[in-house]
Order: C-alpha cells, then structure tokens, then sequence
C-alpha cells in the first residue's frame, strides 16, 4: 500500500513546492528580460530608423544649398554678363558719337572752305568789274580827249 509521501514527509512536499514556485518566477523573469529585451531592440530599431531619416533630411537640405549656390552663381554669372554687355554697347555708342562728331566737323570745315572759295570768287569778280569800269572809264576818257582834240 503506497502512503502518501506529502503525508510522510510534509517539509520534503513543501520544497517542491518551492522550487516549482521558484522556477515559475525565474521563468517570468525570463519572460520579462526578453520582453525588455525585445522592447529595447524595437527602441533601438526605431532610434537607428529616425536617425536614418534625419541624415536624408540633412542630405536633402545639403543638396538643396547646393543647388541654391549654383543658382545664385548661375545668376552672378548672367549679371556679369550683362553689365558686359552693357559696357560694350556704352563704348560703341560713344565710338558712334564720336564718329558723328568728326563728320560734323568735317562738314563744317568743308563748308568754311566752300564759303571761303565763295568770298575769294566773290571778291574776285568784284576786282574784275572794278577793273572793268576802271579800264572802261579810262578808255572813255581817252577817246572824250582825242575827240577833243579832233574838235580844236
């Protein structure tokens, strides 16, 4: 006949229970450290994916200075551009202007010429009818003495 052993040995059931208490506990704690475990991997997963997102945001806004350099560049070269540009048509107005210039002047000592030939032709023609009265009057002269002289 078999005897209860819890019966027999009451301190011996109570270690048992006990031990299975214990490893009961040791298996929650178990439980409990993986879960913290897995818990800090999920933390570390989601720390490791936002610092991944703030380095493309960083990489993005890099690129995007980047960018925005070349176009002020792109504009700094397109202004010089222009001022250039600007010179050049500045320096081909004066050249223009000054063109004109000497060709006014060339006109107008050409017309101070052709006004001087004028006067010098003038005053020519003046001496020549000068000359014409003067030889006329002269002549005149002449043949009113020797028609005089024929008289007497």
């Amino acid at each position: 006949m078999e005897i209860n052993e819890a019966l027999l040995n009451p301190s011996r059931h109570e270690e048992e229970e006990e031990e299975e208490e214990e490893e009961e506990e040791e298996e929650e704690e178990e439980e409990e450290e993986e879960e913290e475990e897995e818990e800090e991997e999920e933390e570390e997963e989601e720390e490791e994916e936002e610092e991944e997102e703030e380095e493309e945001e960083e990489e993005e806004e890099e690129e995007e200075e980047e960018e925005e350099e070349e176009e002020e560049e792109e504009e700094e070269k397109e202004e010089e551009e222009e001022e250039e540009e600007e010179e050049e048509e500045e320096e081909e107005e004066e050249e223009e202007e000054e063109e004109e210039e000497e060709e006014e002047e060339e006109e107008e000592e050409e017309e101070e010429e052709e006004e001087e030939e004028e006067e010098e032709v003038v005053v020519v023609e003046e001496e020549e009818e000068e000359g014409k009265k003067k030889n006329e009057k002269e002549y005149n002269g002449i043949q009113w003495t020797f028609k005089q002289q024929q008289i007497y």
